[in-house]
């Protein structure tokens, strides 16, 4: 499975950023049987746009063919744009990124439904 996580650094031991679309940064692992094989960063270009970020940003994690995504927060355009990508949502949890894998692989991440539910208001 292919996990995107918004990041506030550059590897698994970053701190989990509180939004999508104007993160600095994606991480995106690798997991296998709840264990992380590889991971890579990916720099959010699309933070810096005026407008838009959000479905920007689904189309960065989305060309790097992401199974799930774990974020702080978000908006219904980058919801509805991640959702055309088929791409499961989940609510982060404050810490790092290895954190949140973790919580994911053990059922214990509250998947997003909706563009007004968890995700949508931040982080727990």
């Amino acid at each position: 499975m292919k996990i995107a996580l918004t990041s506030k650094g550059e590897d698994l031991d970053s701190e989990m950023s509180s939004v999508f679309g104007r993160c600095q940064n994606f991480v995106i692992a690798e997991v296998e049987d709840g264990e992380i094989s590889d991971s890579k960063y990916l720099e959010n270009s699309a933070g810096n746009q005026s407008s838009g970020a959000g479905p920007a940003a689904a189309q960065l994690v989305g060309d790097e063919g992401v199974d799930k995504l774990i974020s702080g927060g978000m908006g219904p355009k980058a919801f509805s744009a991640l959702e055309q990508w088929d791409i499961e949502v989940y609510e982060g949890v404050e810490g790092t990124l290895k954190k949140n894998i973790e919580k994911l692989s053990s059922g214990k991440l509250e998947k997003v439904e909706s563009p007004t539910g968890p995700a949508h208001k931040g982080m727990k």
